[in-house]
């Protein structure tokens, strides 16, 4: 009866377990480094499907697979904190590109502090909402043709729209204001 307790009572030394490396050798496997206060795997570890990686005292965060889906759940208390703590450097998130591959969606840019969506993006549901009341935040609408932009200026509270950039209402268009830099027009189109 009773509990087995593996224990190494050598100051800063360690408990190796080691196994063959599958080319007649040995190799370590897992070390319990008493020096440093660590356990290293140093080697793949597989766990099961709908068995969980708990974290925490009270199992906060779980991390598994069900054989269908997998999952990074938070079920305590308190956020869900994802960080880069690397100066200058990025969280980029990749998915099926659908030819097989992976291809970047999103880049949390540190360097530039940008949030960059590299492909077309749909919001269902709901709205949009940028920027705090108050806090002085544009928006800015890139033309194919360098200098023609859209720009929402929070500050001033106004839709700016650059020489040459033409407001088209209509569902084919049909009424048209643009400026061009020295001449204002309203057409009718169709």
């Amino acid at each position: 009866t009773g509990d087995l307790i593996i224990q190494n009572f050598a100051d800063d030394k360690d408990i190796i377990f080691k196994s063959d490396d599958g080319s007649g050798g040995t190799e370590n496997y897992i070390q319990i480094d008493g020096s440093e206060g660590r356990t290293l795997f140093n080697k793949h570890i597989r766990v099961n499907n709908s068995v969980e990686v708990q974290v925490g005292s009270d199992n906060d965060l779980k991390i598994y697979h069900d054989s269908s889906h997998s999952y990074i759940d938070q079920v305590g208390t308190g956020d869900l904190y994802i960080r880069q703590a690397v100066d200058d450097k990025d969280i980029i998130f990749q998915s099926d590109n659908g030819s097989g591959g992976v291809t970047t969606y999103l880049t949390i840019d540190g360097s530039a502090e940008k949030i960059l969506m590299h492909k077309s993006t749909v919001f269902t549901g709901g709205g949009m909402d940028y920027g705090v009341d108050g806090t002085g935040a544009d928006v800015i609408f890139y033309g194919d043709t360098s200098g023609r932009d859209m720009k929402w200026d929070q500050s001033e509270d106004h839709l700016l729209f650059k020489d040459n950039t033409k407001l088209k209402l209509g569902t084919g268009g049909d009424l048209e204001i643009h400026h061009d830099g020295s001449n204002s027009y309203i057409q009718q189109m169709n």
